[in-house]
């Protein structure tokens, strides 16, 4: 019995000491594991930290880039619409001094020009400058007695011996210059930089080419013209009716 006791007490003894020797393992193994998580997750907030932050810093970045980029745009467009500005007053000034001249009286220019002051580039739309188209009138020896503008054409009523000449000049994406020459033309999606020949509005065997016309006026791509005996004429675009017929172009 005694021998028995004694393998019994050993194998006790035994399982104690492996027992204990595993628990501490696994005390210094946790102690590890807990360091090793605690390290892995500040390591993980930093990394998540300095993605935020650079992401901050380009977003910031990107942000001062781009309203740079916006105000130079801007800068870049008021010079250019500053220096469209003087170069419109310069012919306003030229206009004024032939309107001085002597011997010749200030009406026989008809309406005058006092100042352009325009808020966008037009240099597109008339590479020569506005009032150049005015300055090719004059040159004509035509008296300009209406002027319209739309969004980005114009259209000018000028007197004649028989009656009246409408000039039309920028662009015609919509067919706001008349179709060319006439109405009745194809238009040119380019239009005219200047005017060069009169409109034939209504050109018949009993109708002259010059008309006497009552008022003009402009929307922003489509041009009315009203006559002293009651007669309408409206061309350009037409997406809204608002030349009054159900095309998309008159």
């Amino acid at each position: 019995r005694s021998a028995k006791e004694i393998q019994v007490a050993a194998r006790t003894y035994l399982h104690q000491r492996d027992f204990n020797f595993i628990r501490e393992v696994a005390v210094v193994i946790q102690q590890n594991m807990h360091r090793f998580l605690r390290r892995r997750r500040f390591l993980m907030q930093s990394w998540i930290v300095r993605k935020v932050q650079a992401w901050w810093r380009g977003w910031k970045t990107r942000e001062k880039v781009e309203v740079q980029r916006i105000y130079r745009i801007l800068e870049k467009e008021q010079t250019i619409i500053r220096t469209q500005n003087r170069r419109e007053m310069a012919w306003v000034q030229r206009f004024h001094q032939q309107s001085a001249t002597p011997g010749q009286p200030a009406w026989h220019y008809g309406l005058q020009v006092l100042q352009v002051n325009s808020m966008i580039d037009l240099g597109s739309i008339y590479p020569d400058g506005w009032c150049y188209g005015i300055a090719r009138l004059r040159e004509m020896d035509d008296v300009i007695i209406g002027l319209a503008l739309g969004s980005s054409h114009t259209v000018a009523v000028c007197s004649a011996p028989t009656g009246h000449l409408v000039y039309t000049w920028g662009w015609n994406d919509r067919a706001q210059l008349g179709a060319g020459t006439t109405l009745t033309n194809t238009a040119t999606t380019r239009g005219k930089t200047l005017p060069d020949f009169p409109l034939v509005i209504g050109a018949g065997p009993e109708r002259p080419l010059a008309l006497q016309v009552a008022q003009v006026c402009c929307g922003a791509d489509h041009t009315l013209l009203r006559t002293d005996d009651g007669e309408l004429f409206v061309w350009g675009g037409n997406k809204r009716g608002q030349c009054g017929i159900l095309l998309t172009r008159a």
